[in-house]
């Protein structure tokens, strides 16, 4: 906002979450006054017409510029500005043919009917003009559930619901209507169906809320902005709103894979409810997953507290499985984490499994997570980051993952199990390596030691080796040298250890194509330099002379995901020399299954 100095005023015309203009006048009431109206003068005109106009729109006649106050007037005409035309009228013919009585101020006209006001204040004027526009379609407890039911078998038009008390303003009724014109729009009377509203979750009016394609229910909370809430729920098929009875349901496992929103009474959200409805709308057309949004009350609390004891969570109800989310509540990674548990269904092991993954004839390298009973939150978050090293090592198809949380068996194989522990089987060994996860709890890191185990082809380069192997030149080069594919890191750097496992995958998917080294910068600072290594981390393709090439070369390629690592690598190995690629494995985006058993 920019804001150098205090007190600063700004002036928001269309509401807060709107654009504002900066107040640079008097610090008078006059002067902020002026400010204002000129405002409203520059975006709302009030036109003198010489005769009556013959339009399907809704008009209001002032008989007489004198007849009510003209701020007064240019204010009434930004407030209905779109839902009805305000002219004056000064010839006494047609005042006469709009009025006969004396005292009245505007006569408003739409289609067959007219309406004589004789009030001069504002509010009312206001308000008699609102109360003649055409009314909106009333809501009750049957005429709902007939528009539910007609929007579950196939409907394309969502409803707006507008809940309302007596006094409620309905000009913003009006408005909301004229700003999305393909809506249906309804209006339930809380004094007149109390109960309903309260099943509605409407402890207050006025209230918004959407029935949407396909029957899903959400409504509005306060401060949420109108016209962006019904923008993105109607925009969001798969996303309800939650009553007490439905999160039990879902948390008994009664219902199917449920996303869940579940927040406190008196915690703040508003800052989860844009990328979650976000989420939700990337599921719109998958019939197995529904999203749900649960705002306690004080009355029903306790409930949101069972699973929420201090502040919102959100979590992965899979019938009676549930995942609570632990990362930053953004787009992108809460959908990544929605496939990633979906995609890790079977990631758990039994006692039976781990017995036969421990047998010297196996035919897959496992990488087993051995997470201790009473464990809590730390194994919570381990699972969590487990599940993230198995989506990572998917596309290694001889590579399977596992994990046995021994809070759900209390006996047995669980019992020497004292503290959370990574074991990486290789194939047909009878040894296995281990970890233990108390320090090494995150997946970059435990990517890193696993690939270490998997495949042991990436070399660690000094100065000394680097100039040895990868760019020494030959006098006469022969067609066995394959080029090197370098990765520069820094032990500090953790984007290093995120960015490893694509570029060791990468590597071992190019099947021999290419060296693999890295090279830490910490300690080989003089090695970065003469390559000048600016950023980590940082990766280079090195490509000697060969029948093809008469002078090496070296190529800066992206540090991203393994796809695109390949995807940049392959034609530069391809113009290089076509046959490095012959035994490239084809089955690069092969899933990691977990039921081998």
């Amino acid at each position: 906002m920019r804001i150098g100095s205090y007190p600063t005023l700004l002036f928001y015309p269309n509401g807060k979450s709107g654009n504002y203009l900066y107040y640079r006048g008097d610090r008078t009431f006059e002067a902020l006054d002026d400010f204002v109206m000129t405002y409203l003068n520059s975006h709302v005109h009030v036109p003198t017409v010489s005769q009556l106009r013959n339009t399907d729109r809704p008009i209001a006649y002032v008989l007489g510029a004198n007849r009510i106050d003209r701020s007064a007037l240019t204010r009434i005409a930004y407030r209905l500005n779109g839902l009805v035309a305000i002219a004056i009228v000064e010839d006494e013919s047609l005042r006469d043919k709009l009025s006969e009585s004396d005292y009245t101020t505007i006569v408003f006209k739409y289609k067959g009917f007219i309406k004589d006001i004789e009030s001069t204040n504002e509010e009312d004027v206001l308000k008699d003009i609102v109360a003649a526009l055409p009314k909106i379609e009333l809501i009750d407890p049957e005429k709902l559930k007939n528009i539910r039911n007609k929007l579950r078998r196939g409907e394309q038009t969502p409803w707006v619901l507008y809940f309302s008390t007596k006094g409620s303003d309905r000009l913003v009724l009006h408005q909301m209507r004229m700003s999305f014109p393909n809506l249906n729009f309804g209006e339930i009377d809380c004094d007149v169906w109390a109960e309903l509203c309260s099943s509605l979750h409407v402890e207050a009016a006025p209230a918004w809320a959407v029935l949407k394609r396909g029957g899903a229910y959400q409504r509005a909370y306060a401060p949420a902005d109108a016209r962006t809430f019904v923008r993105t729920a109607a925009a969001a098929l798969s996303l309800h709103t939650l009553s007490a009875s439905d999160l039990n349901k879902i948390l008994e496992g009664d219902v199917g894979v449920w996303v869940l929103l579940v927040v406190p009474h008196g915690s703040p959200w508003d800052s989860m409810a844009g990328p979650f409805t976000q989420t939700s709308m990337h599921f719109n057309n998958d019939e197995n997953v529904s999203f749900g949004i649960m705002i306690c009350t004080a009355s029903t609390d306790q409930h949101c507290r069972r699973v929420a004891p201090e502040k919102p969570v959100v979590l992965l109800q899979n019938f009676t499985r549930r995942h609570t989310y632990r990362g930053e509540l953004n787009e992108r990674e809460l959908l990544e984490y929605i496939n990633m548990l979906r995609d890790s269904e079977d990631l758990e092991l039994t006692e039976n499994q781990v017995l036969e993954i421990s047998d010297p004839s196996r035919e897959h390298a496992w990488l087993v997570a051995y997470l201790p009973a009473h464990c809590g939150a730390f194994c919570d978050d381990l699972a969590h980051h487990w599940m993230i090293v198995a989506s990572k090592l998917r596309p290694l198809t001889f590579v399977r993952v596992g994990m046995l949380q021994c809070a759900k068996i209390k006996s047995g194989f669980c019992t020497n199990i004292r503290s959370a522990t990574a074991r990486l089987y290789p194939i047909a060994s009878g040894q296995h390596y281990s970890v233990s996860l108390q320090h090494l709890s995150q997946a970059p890191y435990i990517l890193e030691w696993a690939l270490q185990f998997i495949d042991d082809s990436v070399v660690k380069l000094n100065w000394k080796l680097f100039a040895k192997t990868v760019i020494a030149e030959e006098l006469n080069p022969t067609s066995g040298n394959k080029p090197w594919l370098v990765y520069f890191h820094s032990p500090r750097c953790y984007r290093c250890y995120e960015m490893y496992a694509d570029f060791a995958i990468a590597g071992i998917l190019l099947n021999n194509a290419v060296q693999l080294g890295k090279v830490n910068c910490l300690n080989e600072r003089g090695l970065c330099q003469h390559e000048h290594i600016t950023s980590y981390p940082s990766l280079k393709l090195y490509l000697g002379r060969n029948s093809r090439q008469r002078f090496s070369s070296v190529v800066t390629l992206q540090v991203r995901d393994h796809k695109s690592i390949l995807e940049e690598i392959e034609p530069h190995l391809r113009r290089y020399d076509a046959s490095l690629l012959a035994t490239r494995d084809g089955a690069a985006s092969n899933s990691i299954r977990h039921d081998e058993f």
